[in-house]
This record gives C-alpha cells, structure tokens and sequence, in this order.
C-alpha cells in the first residue's frame, strides 16, 4: 500500500510524499483563487466551492479567508450552512 492509500485509512502515512504532496497543492491553488475573489464576486466563489467541497448544499455562504486542508476537497456541506471569515478545517 502506497502512502496516499494510506492517508484515509488511520496507519501512519509520510505527508510529505511527493503524490500526496502534488495532490494537496492542486487543491490549495483552487483555494487560493476562492480566497482571492472580490466581495462582489459571490457566483464565482460558489462555482469555486462546488469544484472545491466533495459537497455544497443550497444557499451556502464561505466568508472568505477560508482555511483547509487539501482546499476543503473533503468538506460536506448540507443546505443553508454559513461560515464566516477565517474558517479553519482540518
């Protein structure tokens, strides 16, 4: 077993490994963009969330700066949820 299949599964991974690495910096990119948008900008930062979060539910709102591993590709959020500026998810 490779260390990315490691990672989900509660053994000791090497975070540091250069798949996982590669994969963590893709997603931080995408979230560097949400938090780089414009107040005014709110269907872009949902287009953002949608491609970011595994799930967004209706009527979501992410103040940014938002704060995640992996960008928040882990992230499952139901309708209605609000969050407001410097949400940390680890």
């Amino acid at each position: 077993m490779n260390h990315k299949d490691q990672l989900h599964t509660g053994a000791i991974y090497y975070p540091n490994d250069p798949e996982i690495m590669a994969d963590q910096l893709r997603w931080l990119d995408r979230l560097y963009d949400f938090n780089q948008t414009r107040p005014t900008e709110l269907k872009k930062r949902e287009k953002l969330l949608r491609k970011m979060f595994a799930e967004l539910g209706e009527g979501c709102y992410i103040e940014p700066p938002l704060h995640a591993n992996f960008g928040g590709r882990h992230v499952h959020f139901g309708n209605w949820v609000y969050a407001n500026f410097n949400l940390t998810l680890v």
